[in-house]
């Protein structure tokens, strides 16, 4: 999910900003931020362990941790806000809710962080030929074919849905 800044009121010539994104790693497993914005970037991404609970929530474990900063003052620079910080990129560990919170350890005089906490869903899709519904004798014996190393067309004889719009043995095999 893409980290959306801006400030209220508008202010693009501030000194920068020290931002966590706080995590559960039972929920998730963090892959790394794509999109980093680059102006004034000061600390590049690091990864710890959430033993002070910046976040006040017992079920985040992990933070990324991010600063920029702009001694001039000029950041993130005129005509730039709202602007994207980052794009950060998780895989799912189990099913549930996964909550991502947001922490400062810096913000510019006058300004307080106000960020909204995410929600992640995080489901199993048991539509493996896609056909809008999940059925024990065509997607349930796909995924036992597939288990017992089952390729090709063999996989999918005599077993797609009506309406299927995965049929192709290797985007299945993908899929799982």
């Amino acid at each position: 999910f893409d980290v959306i800044y801006t400030t209220d009121p508008l202010d693009e010539t501030l000194p920068g900003l020290g931002l966590r994104l706080h995590f559960d790693s039972t929920q998730v497993q963090f892959d790394g931020l794509s999109n980093v914005l680059q102006t004034s970037l000061f600390l590049s991404p690091s990864v710890s362990a959430d033993t002070d609970d910046f976040d006040s929530d017992p079920a985040t474990d992990m933070f990324v941790s991010l600063a920029w900063t702009d001694f001039g003052g000029n950041w993130p620079g005129v005509g730039n806000l709202p602007t994207t910080l980052y794009t950060a990129n998780f895989t799912a560990l189990a099913v549930g809710t996964a909550t991502m919170n947001f922490s400062d350890s810096d913000t510019a005089g006058g300004f307080e962080l106000d960020a909204t906490s995410a929600e992640v869903m995080i489901t199993i899709n048991l539509d493996v030929d896609n056909n809008g519904e999940a059925t024990a004798l065509t997607d349930g014996v796909l995924i036992v074919r597939y288990l017992f190393g089952v390729t090709g067309t063999q996989l999918t004889d005599g077993l797609l849905g009506t309406g299927a719009l995965r049929t192709d043995p290797a985007e299945i095999i993908a899929f799982l």
